[in-house]
């Protein structure tokens, strides 16, 4: 699942997983998009904290609305919550708004699209070099 820590001035949001009233891991989400694996996402939904930044929209689920088959109705509620299966346009969106080295190299590693896989070199080189990005935007 991906996620959009999106508060204001958020900054980093460390979550405990809580598993039987223990902490069992904390889960670190960097300002913007971030990636949780499915079963921990299921698992963090259920806590309170939680639950408030989803209310107050501070966290929110990133999808995109399967286009059914023409003619059949059967996927149009379904999710596409894997960044491999989604349009290039919302990939890149997304891509462009990550700030996790392991995120990125991960959908790095599993990107065919080469024009996504762009987007991904060169949002992996701003986390890298943060000065210099800054730098070539002034010109």
């Amino acid at each position: 699942m991906i996620v959009n820590w999106k508060k204001e001035k958020g900054g980093i949001n460390v979550i405990p997983l809580m598993t039987k009233g223990v902490t069992t891991d904390n889960i670190i989400l960097l300002q913007g998009h971030n990636e949780i694996d499915d079963e921990v996402w299921a698992n963090l939904k259920k806590q309170t904290a939680v639950k408030k930044h989803i209310m107050r929209e501070d966290l929110v689920e990133v999808f995109e609305s399967a286009q059914g088959e023409k003619g059949k109705d059967k996927d149009k509620d379904k999710k596409i919550t894997n960044i491999h299966q989604m349009s290039a346009g919302k990939s890149k969106e997304i891509i462009k708004d990550t700030w996790d080295l392991t995120t990125l190299d991960k959908w790095l590693n599993g990107e065919s699209r080469n024009d996504v896989r762009s987007i991904v070199h060169n949002q992996i080189e701003a986390v890298n070099n943060p000065v210099k990005q800054l730098k070539g935007s002034k010109k």
